[in-house]
């Protein structure tokens, strides 16, 4: 057996050595952390600079350098580029001559989707600004790209002198055709 006798500055050399390599190797790995954390912090820090609120919003949406809608609201923040959350959303689509009302929407700009919950109310008007139909339902999404509205809660439409109670709905604004998916009563209004 091999043996090796060191002596005891060296030993003492050898330890403080180690010792050392210990104290840089710990150094290093807290420097990572930290560098790490702070990153993490920084990131999130810039993510909640991002979120944008306004008050009393009034916005327009144009295509082919037409105004589409109107779109207002009390309170709106802004999460992400995308994404537009609204409280006391109104809305005017000018070209069919329409108007929408909901306690809350979120406008995504990337699919061109406007979600709207609560007291949801569409109103149709003619070219004298009489109302010729209302919708009314708890949630609803209009699709910008496609010109439809859908829903699958309840639904109330008048139109025609009817009052039309039933499930779900499809409307083509283009057309101002409706679509119920099931029909719960119809009801003349005199």
């Amino acid at each position: 057996m091999f043996s090796l006798k060191l002596s005891p500055s060296f030993r003492l050399t050898l330890l403080l050595g180690g010792f050392i390599a210990f104290l840089l190797l710990a150094a290093l790995l807290f420097e990572t952390v930290y560098r790490f954390e702070v990153s993490t912090l920084e990131r999130e820090s810039r993510q909640i600079k991002q979120i944008k609120e306004a008050t009393n919003l009034k916005s327009y949406i144009y295509r082919n350098n037409q105004i589409l809608w109107l779109i207002a609201g009390s309170k709106a923040v802004l999460t992400n580029p995308n994404l537009i959350t609204i409280e006391k959303f109104f809305g005017r689509n000018y070209p069919e001559h329409y108007t929408v009302r909901a306690d809350y929407a979120q406008f995504d700009k990337k699919h061109e989707k406007i979600l709207l919950k609560g007291h949801v109310v569409f109103e149709k008007e003619d070219i004298h600004s009489k109302v010729v139909e209302i919708v009314k339902t708890p949630s609803a999404v209009i699709d910008l790209k496609n010109n439809l509205v859908y829903g699958k809660g309840e639904v109330v439409i008048i139109q025609n002198g009817q009052r039309l109670e039933g499930w779900g709905f499809t409307y083509n604004i283009k057309t101002g055709k409706f679509t119920t998916l099931r029909v719960k009563q119809t009801v003349e209004i005199p």
